[in-house]
């Protein structure tokens, strides 16, 4: 785990959701709630798109690599953050963040088994400020 290194974003999915807006006609979408998505009862075939947006995990000022070990106490697991959204005005220990810095968004996404071997893809949207993605601890933008 690196902190403090204002030089790089991992502002991950800041704006991302709004590029999954299409909505599956005559269903709910699931919802990130906790930092997880629960997709095991979709049907993919019969899905266009998946809207991500919800509760993620947020952790301002800390850029966590995949594969770091457990998180330390002092990052609570609680924080979330609605996304889509700005952090500018999210409290972290009682204080506003503000629109500089640097944070990790993480959401776990949960597929069915049958999953394994299929091919998913991401839409995102322009971007205006640095980020990396990371899928199953593979650096994919």
């Amino acid at each position: 785990m690196k902190t403090g290194r204002l030089s790089i974003f991992s502002i991950l999915f800041l704006f991302l959701i709004a590029g999954f807006s299409c909505s599956i006609p005559g269903k709910s979408q699931p919802k990130a709630i906790g930092g997880k998505i629960d997709l095991r009862q979709i049907d993919f075939q019969a899905t266009d798109s998946i809207d991500l947006a919800g509760q993620w995990e947020f952790f301002p000022g800390v850029f966590l690599e995949p594969g770091d070990p457990d998180l330390p106490e002092s990052l609570n697991k609680s924080n979330l953050i609605a996304v889509p959204g700005i952090w500018g005005n999210h409290l972290h220990n009682g204080k506003k963040i503000g629109p500089d810095g640097f944070a990790t968004y993480r959401l776990k996404i949960l597929l069915p088994d049958q999953s394994s071997g299929s091919e998913f893809a991401l839409r995102i949207k322009d971007l205006n400020t640095a980020y990396r993605i990371f899928i199953n601890g593979n650096e994919i933008i």
